[in-house]
């Protein structure tokens, strides 16, 4: 028995000396982990053995256990040599596609002809997903590949810049000259490029324009862009509030955040659109209708006169006319038979292109019945916003009479029908203030309807509109029968320009037929600053430019430059702070780039950073239950516990280090010591084997 029980001894030694020599043979193995023997003893016993008569039967190894510390790192040349600092494994592939994963922690990487990186063995390492924006995606794992070689070339189409110009600029009034210094203040100077990659030198000329005063407490410079010797042509800037909604004016002069769509209605006495008559008509013989401008002076302060003096009276209507005898007003006065008195009305809009727009066929405008209403339509000034007053003074010259309603009356051409307009004085003026800023061009005007009213051949009715400052505007339109329906189409296709001044924003023609138009910068090109503090007010967002063409076979460009960030006018001299761009031209792989969290950035000769992705990590519950299968690397099993994947340096996983290589963790003392002791075991053994063999050897001798 205690040969036996010798022998396993011997046993458990040797595989203690086989655990202690593997140990030291990997001293120098990248990412090896030393293993340690375990033992347990040998113990049998029997029913009728007493436990103190029973005696061990020896021992054997129960396996053997690796130590997962951490190993000391050493320093190489090659920016793939990894090492992880703390917890965690390399996850790599046998293959880009499959489905089995390998672990290790050895990670001297290299990369291959088709730009994957593979650790020694040529398994493919695993990392996060990248997005189209540059992000990491750490729901999606891959197989790390880097990216091409050479970088294509983009077209430049944002510069953002932050600089400072001088407050004690001086304000230049001269004809701008980019060959001639003393036509502008301050300029830059940088390059763009094209989709080819091209270079183009970009300038940018700065000329002060204006200092603060009391009624516009902000500096102005306006901006002038080349492209060689090519002048860009800045777009027309949308007005936004602080919080960046669009700021649009609508037909009363109110500020919306949203544009207000309001059409014309159809009718069929005609519009400010186009009609057509097909039925057979029998025109009556009349005068001609004339407009005449004696002049014109749209400024500031606005007046307009309204009088009527003439009798009226109804003429011949024709087959396939459809008089519109009730208007929709948009003010209504009562005229009532009393001499002398006066009445306010409130107008709601104005507009001197169709000043007194009112079909008058079909009622009389004689002494109304008190409770009947005259429409008359005010339509095209620049509003301001505010209600406005008109003052009429009414006299009757005669007694008050019934008036007479028709609604949409066919009449036959064979039919004579006439209605008799009294005679009636009504007078009033209407006084337009100016609101801030507001201006208009007073060099056009635009009447965009005309409304026929019938009168007594020979004998015509006048209407005058008055809008006069300095000089005097009058339309006089005698309603004489001219132009009759089925003679065509009548009217007047002229515009009137509108700007505004709020907030240093410009606006756009307003249309005649839908009645709002949005503020744009008062200055293409300008930029404002705020003279209290000197920071950059306006615009505050990226100035737009007209599409470049380089004419060289490259792609059109649409360039906008944004100068809202890091723009000051202080009294330092003139700086650029910052500038950036996003185009470039093409450029070569120089180097890569991987920081502790695993994230490898590919850096390219036209100073371009690429995210090639995120090195991914994985741990387990028991390392102990990993699968040794050669070359520092494990495979996962039941008794591994859950999988956990995550990035370097977050959830308790280590740092990873580039340029570097973890050690071996064997200690070679620590070793050497173990195997001393496992030699004396040996020794001890075999004495113990020897000295059973003698006293057998001596039993044997006896007996014989």
């Amino acid at each position: 028995m205690s040969f036996r029980t010798s022998l396993t001894g011997l046993n458990a030694s040797f595989a203690k000396l086989d655990v202690t020599n593997n140990n030291i043979s990997n001293a120098n193995t990248t990412g090896f982990k030393k293993s340690h023997a375990t033992f347990s003893d040998i113990y049998s016993s029997s029913m009728s053995q007493s436990p103190s008569s029973i005696v061990g039967q020896g021992a054997f190894s129960t396996g053997t256990t690796q130590q997962f510390t951490q190993g000391s790192l050493r320093s190489s040349n090659n920016m793939l040599d990894l090492s992880i600092q703390g917890q965690g494994f390399f996850s790599l592939k046998p293959e880009p596609n499959s489905t089995e994963r390998i672990y290790t922690r050895a990670g001297a990487f290299s990369v291959t002809n088709e730009r994957y990186v593979v650790d020694a063995n040529g398994n493919f390492l695993q990392s996060f997903a990248v997005n189209t924006d540059g992000s990491i995606n750490q729901a999606q794992m891959e197989t790390m590949k880097l990216p091409d070689l050479t970088a294509d070339p983009a077209a430049t189409s944002r510069i953002t810049a932050g600089l400072n110009l001088p407050s004690s600029a001086s304000i230049l009034n001269v004809p701008f000259n980019k060959e001639d210094p003393s036509t502008y203040n301050e300029s830059t100077t940088f390059d763009i490029y094209d989709s080819a990659g091209n270079a183009h030198i970009t300038s940018i000329y700065f000329i002060k324009s204006s200092s603060a005063t009391e009624n516009d407490p902000t500096h102005r410079w306006m901006t002038k862009t080349f492209i060689g010797n090519n002048e860009l042509s800045p777009a027309l800037m949308q007005a936004k509030d602080t919080e960046g909604n669009e700021l649009w004016v609508d037909n009363i002069g109110r500020v919306k955040t949203e544009p207000q769509v309001q059409a014309i209605k159809d009718s069929t006495m005609g519009s400010y659109a186009s009609f057509s008559i097909t039925a057979a008509t029998t025109p009556a013989a009349g005068d001609s209708l004339a407009v005449t401008i004696k002049g014109l002076d749209n400024g500031n302060n606005h007046i307009v006169l309204y009088t009527t003096d003439k009798p009226e009276t109804a003429v011949e209507s024709t087959a396939g006319m459809v008089l519109a005898l009730n208007n929709d007003p948009q003010f209504s006065q009562e005229y009532q038979a009393i001499s002398g008195a006066e009445n306010n009305i409130l107008i709601k809009r104005v507009n001197g292109s169709s000043i007194l727009q009112a079909d008058q066929a079909g009622f009389d405008t004689a002494a109304v019945i008190s409770g009947d209403t005259v429409a008359v339509t005010i339509q095209g000034l620049s509003p301001d916003g505010n209600e406005k007053t008109i003052t009429f003074t009414a006299s009757a010259t005669k007694t008050a009479l019934e008036t007479a309603t028709l609604v949409r009356d066919k009449l036959n051409a064979d039919t004579d029908f006439t209605q008799t307009y009294n005679a009636y004085l009504a007078k009033g003026s209407v006084i337009i203030e100016a609101k801030g800023n507001t201006s208009a061009d007073p060099t056009k005007i635009a009447v965009t309807e005309v409304n026929l009213a019938s009168s007594e051949t020979g004998n015509p009715n006048t209407r005058s509109v008055n809008v006069f400052k300095h000089a005097e505007l009058e339309i006089s339109v005698s309603p004489s029968l001219g132009a009759l329906i089925s003679d065509g189409k009548l009217g007047f296709t002229d515009a009137v320009p509108f700007y505004i001044d709020e907030n240093g924003n410009e606006t756009s023609n307003i249309s005649d037929t839908l009645f709002t138009f949005s503020p744009y910068n008062l200055e293409q090109g300008e930029i404002i600053f705020d003279a209290t503090d000197g920071k950059f007010s306006y615009p505050n967002e990226a100035m737009q430019f007209s599409t470049i063409n380089f004419n060289n076979g490259s792609e059109p460009v649409n360039l906008e430059i944004d100068l809202s960030e890091n723009t000051t006018q202080y009294t330092t001299p003139f700086i650029m702070r910052s500038f950036s761009q996003n185009g470039f031209t093409s450029g070569m792989l120089n180097s890569l780039n991987i920081t502790d969290t695993g994230t490898i950035h590919a850096n390219y000769s036209n100073g371009q950073k690429v995210v090639a992705g995120q090195l991914a990590l994985t741990s387990f519950l028991n390392n102990n239950g990993l699968q040794q299968i050669g070359n520092a690397s494990y495979t996962e099993t039941a008794d591994t516990g859950a999988l956990q994947i995550g990035a370097a340096g977050a959830n308790g996983f280590g740092k990873i280090s580039n340029s570097s290589l973890e050690s071996s963790n064997v200690d070679l003392t620590t070793e050497m010591i173990n195997l001393i002791v496992t030699q004396r075991n040996i020794q001890a053994n075999s004495k113990a084997l020897e000295t059973n063999s003698q006293f057998q050897k001596i039993i044997m001798d006896e007996l014989t």
